[in-house]
């Protein structure tokens, strides 16, 4: 009778944690974007990363769960050139050409409510 209760008790001490993993950590309450480096150089070889990280409760990245972001460049589109664009891993690089100015880049996920606006700077050298 005794280890039935144990059973029991340990059955559901594991759901338990199962249930506060899933509501907690797994699961994606935010979606931030981060740029590396912070900006670009007007000399046609700077290259910018801008990448979508899914965040937890606890405001650090949800572990094995990734974000899908879809960017649109909306304001300097002759300022820049798309190296690369994988919506599924939510990575965008981007390639400065020869002209300084301001890049305005939105970021759209399905995790979060609204679009997100990045901007990003072009400085001469």
């Amino acid at each position: 009778m005794r280890r039935i209760k144990i059973y029991i008790i340990a059955g559901i001490f594991i759901i338990v944690v199962l249930i506060f993993s899933f509501l907690y950590i797994f699961n994606i309450y935010e979606v931030t974007y981060t740029t590396k480096p912070q900006y670009l150089y007007a000399d046609s070889s700077s290259t910018l990363m801008i990448s979508s990280k899914p965040v937890n409760a606890f405001g650090r990245k949800a572990p094995f769960r990734n974000a899908p972001a879809y960017y649109e460049i909306k304001d300097g589109k002759g300022l820049a050139d798309i190296l690369s664009e994988d919506n599924e891993k939510g990575v965008l690089v981007l390639k400065a050409k020869n002209k300084p100015g301001k890049i305005v880049v939105n970021a759209r996920s399905d995790y979060a409510l609204f679009p997100s606006s990045l901007e990003i700077n072009i400085l001469s050298k």
